[in-house]
């Protein structure tokens, strides 16, 4: 499934108001070697990854990956 959200908007809906708060957000998510998968059910995946509803990670949805 390709699934794109703006960076603004992901920031916006997740309260990550300062480029810093978003910068630890983003770095939390490789060292950790998971991220949220932009999916309802709140599933967590590989940063390159889908989860098992066919959603992609954040940052593949935000085109880093």
């Amino acid at each position: 499934m390709s699934v794109r959200i703006s960076v603004k908007q992901f920031r916006k809906d997740e309260g990550l108001e300062s480029a810093s708060e978003f910068q630890d957000f983003l770095r939390d998510c490789i060292s950790d070697g998971y991220a949220p998968a932009l999916c309802e059910d709140g599933c967590d995946v590989e940063p390159d990854g889908e989860c098992e509803h066919g959603h992609p990670s954040i940052l593949m949805a935000l085109g880093f990956i």
